[in-house]
């Protein structure tokens, strides 16, 4: 549990929590907050996926 007094603050997965958390919810808003948490991630993955791959394939185990 994160506690923190000023909600400007918050760290994202928090926020969406808290968004969530709003009656009645509105799906179509909750999915595209969690598409705008996720988008950074596979960006940066598909910036550096040649380097995420060579590092998997060079730590094998070859029997």
């Amino acid at each position: 549990m994160l506690m923190v007094s000023d909600p400007s603050v918050r760290p994202l997965p928090l926020e969406m929590s808290v968004f969530q958390a709003q009656l009645p919810p509105d799906w179509g808003q909750i999915l595209a907050f969690g598409v705008l948490l996720v988008l950074p991630v596979l960006i940066v993955f598909a910036f550096f996926q040649r380097w995420f791959v060579q590092g998997v394939a060079s730590s094998a185990v070859k029997g």
